[in-house]
């Protein structure tokens, strides 16, 4: 799939909406899960989905060495040009962890970040977007398939590394709207929008080491409808044309932001954010 808003170079940080969450933005909850992070300060970091780079300076600043992992080559160009010292990679999360789990040696990170991006991969092993249709995948084999790859994921952690993860809450009124719209082309799978999020969790409550969740409550703030519009039909919906092409869906998104329209002409949407972090804990002598 090659969405506009990915091609078009500038446009996805152009259109991107700010995320606050309790007077915070999602870049500086990053930094405070980091900086949190128990000593000594890791020394390689993976960054997945890293996009144009927006969350890979937190990263540097927690880690010695940062690799970048992408699967669109013109957001990638944008971090290669943003931070010319992290190793930046092009390829899906899939296929990198895979190929790099059956390597050996195998390469092992002491931190791993997914900031806003483990849904796609996740989603991808559920169904086939082909940018213009969707279409649902046995439900047993893709589940089978998201579980091989957060195994993989998880596996490419040092003894005591760390992964950290920021997920979407499919429970907002954001999310909640974008599903229902979504879902006017396909149903999502499984128990529906939450379902990705359910799998990540499960995966890491049988894997051994300490999993914590923090839920934050927020706001998705544009400057004005028309931008905040821009964001839904490019970000959300991904330019899909039988959403970003129906009159209907247009009315129902205007109709759906003009209920957050503020007297000064911004918007503010609820959202919401899960921070996920699991500590790997240290195999028995002789495992992996």
């Amino acid at each position: 799939m090659a969405e506009a808003i990915y091609q078009q170079h500038g446009l996805y940080d152009l259109l991107l909406p700010v995320y606050e969450f309790g007077g915070h933005t999602d870049d500086e909850l990053l930094a405070a899960e980091l900086a949190a992070l128990p000593r000594p300060r890791p020394r390689r970091a993976l960054e997945i989905g890293c996009g144009t780079g927006r969350m890979t300076p937190t990263i540097t600043a927690h880690a010695d060495e940062v690799t970048c992992l992408d699967s669109n080559p013109a957001m990638l160009d944008s971090t290669r040009a943003r931070h010319p010292n992290v190793h930046a990679v092009h390829a899906d999360a899939r296929s990198f962890v895979t190929a790099a789990r059956a390597q050996r040696p195998r390469p092992t990170f002491d931190l791993i970040a997914a900031c806003w991006c483990l849904n796609y991969p996740l989603l991808a092993c559920l169904e086939t977007n082909t940018g213009t249709e969707i279409t649902p995948k046995p439900l047993q084999q893709g589940t089978q398939d998201a579980t091989a790859f957060l195994t993989a994921l998880t596996d490419l952690l040092t003894p005591s590394g760390q992964l950290l993860v920021l997920f979407f809450d499919p429970a907002s009124d954001e999310q909640r709207f974008v599903t229902r719209l979504w879902e006017t082309i396909a149903p999502f799978p499984g128990t529906g929008r939450d379902f990705t999020l359910r799998l990540l969790l499960d995966h890491l409550a049988q894997t051994p080491g300490t999993v914590t969740t923090t839920h934050h409550r927020g706001h998705m703030r544009a400057p004005d409808p028309g931008h905040a519009h821009q964001w839904f039909m490019q970000g959300h919906f991904k330019g899909f044309p039988a959403l970003t092409a129906a009159v209907d869906i247009h009315r129902a998104v205007t109709a759906f932001l003009t209920g957050y329209q503020h007297d000064d002409g911004t918007v503010a949407v609820p959202a919401g954010m899960h921070t996920i972090r699991f500590t790997r804990h240290p195999l028995p002598a002789g495992g992996g």
